[in-house]
């Protein structure tokens, strides 16, 4: 394959083109779905194709895509991408734009499970579900709604460009989802847990379903008899799924550079400056085997690294495609990446999280009085503003060091910026706490994110129904 598409990239001479590539997409997918004991959804899927692009030396880039990989429907999407840059050069701004000189890279990466996602059958993919599935259902009669999502996705890239690189990634992701409802009375309360990883079905194979299907029954349960919390400022401390939801919702999105250059970001002429408590590190590596957002070369066939985003409290960069490097005059980081082939790469996360110090949980907790929150039930935040709102699964109050009552729909909110200078203490236990599926402008890629428990001042907290 990698040879048809340097063929297709020598064959063509377009004039006043600085640059041409063609990624090759391929996935297969399984679904299978339980909900209250009964099959909602059970599919396998796949479906493919290529979209190429080019950048002319106006400075305009074009995308085109074609669900055929053969040589005459590349030529004649190659073609059709290069009239539209060059429709486009007189609608544009004299803006010169040089892309960044990227050394040629050739590479080929490729997930190894133990237990290949294609060598298990469908219906003991089905089977495995239903025994999670009923687990957590019959563990108390006011379980009244289970919900178990189970899906294995291969998927291969191939990107290959003019500037000489040759790059293939395949990759393997296996998850399950468990949501699981009690009911008393008028009241409703939901447990969550999930696990995810670029491994094939010894993910599954792995679970404990003590620690897995009993333990999201039991948190909606306990969530019945708790109490809502009471709004206002405190110090609060959060567990490392929050850690992770705060790392890549409120700062992550917002160090995406072309939120950056759109004026969209809280980030925005940040470089350089101390924006968060001098404890603070926060960190992108997709490099992390085995991690929901592993990889070694992006959607455009940049090798991907490791990035001290925020070292020390200041920030140190942002994550970039080859347009925003160029545009930015700073250099690629390998950090594009696109859902699909009828899309273009945009700047995205790998896996995110909260670099750790040297503080024990007890540690942590020792003397303070506010709240502890554990688990993420969803997260909004505004990358322009910073202004967030988080809802954790669970609560409780703290006194004097010591975890008390346990609180039901917690919510926290504040600015990205002050939180960052309102962190004070970083626990040591960093975790990542994966599977995620990041959306942006349409796109879902997978994440991971995560931290170690953290100790922050004044967060407002309210009761969230």
């Amino acid at each position: 394959m990698d040879d048809l598409l340097e063929k297709v990239l020598n064959k063509v001479n377009f004039p006043e083109i600085d640059f041409m590539d063609i990624r090759v997409f391929q996935k297969k997918a399984t679904t299978v779905r339980v909900e209250t004991g009964r099959i909602s959804k059970l599919i396998n899927s796949s479906y493919g194709g290529a979209g190429v692009r080019v950048f002319s030396s106006d400075g305009c880039w074009s995308h085109a895509s074609t669900n055929s990989v053969s040589e005459e429907s590349l030529l004649k999407t190659l073609n059709v991408a290069y009239k539209a840059a060059k429709s486009l050069t007189n609608k544009t701004s004299n803006e010169q734009i040089k892309l960044p000189s990227i050394q040629p890279v050739k590479k080929n990466t490729v997930i190894k499970a133990k237990i290949h996602p294609n060598d298990v059958s469908l219906e003991e993919k089905a089977k495995r579900v239903f025994e999670y599935e009923k687990i957590a259902r019959t563990v108390d009669p006011r379980i009244v709604n289970t919900h178990f999502n189970y899906q294995d996705s291969i998927i291969h890239e191939l990107v290959v460009n003019s500037f000489g690189s040759n790059v293939s990634s395949t990759w393997i992701y296996t998850q399950l989802r468990g949501r699981v409802t009690a009911k008393e009375m008028s009241l409703r309360e939901k447990g969550f847990s999930t696990v995810g990883k670029t491994q094939g079905f010894e993910v599954i194979e792995q679970i404990d379903a003590e620690e897995f299907s009993i333990n999201a029954a039991r948190k909606a349960l306990s969530k019945l008899t708790a109490k809502t919390p009471t709004a206002g400022k405190f110090n609060v401390i959060l567990d490392p799924r929050l850690t992770g939801l705060f790392a890549h919702e409120a700062f992550g999105h917002s160090a995406e550079a072309d939120l950056v250059m759109e004026g969209a970001s809280v980030l925005e002429g940040m470089l350089g400056k101390q924006i968060a408590s001098p404890n603070v590190t926060i960190i992108d590596d997709p490099t992390i085997p085995g991690s929901f957002g592993f990889f070694q070369t992006d959607s455009e066939g940049v090798i991907a690294r490791q990035k001290e985003l925020l070292a020390d409290g200041v920030l140190i960069e942002y994550l970039h495609t080859l347009e925003t490097a160029s545009k930015m005059n700073m250099s690629p980081n390998g950090s594009a990446r696109a859902s699909n082939h009828h899309v273009t790469p945009l700047a995205r996360m790998g896996s995110i999280y909260v670099q750790p110090k040297d503080y024990s949980f007890e540690e942590l907790i020792e003397g303070v009085t506010g709240i502890y929150m554990k688990g993420a039930e969803f997260g909004h935040v505004d990358p322009a503003t910073g202004e967030f709102l988080f809802k954790a699964e669970q609560g409780w109050n703290v006194e004097n060091g010591e975890i008390k009552e346990q609180l039901r729909d917690v919510a926290l909110s504040g600015s990205t910026l002050e939180t960052l200078r309102n962190i004070e203490t970083i626990g040591k236990d960093l975790v990542l706490l994966g599977p995620g599926q990041c959306g942006k402008r349409g796109q879902l890629v997978p994440v991971d994110d995560g931290g170690p428990h953290i100790r922050v001042k004044d967060v407002i907290v309210g009761g969230l129904q």
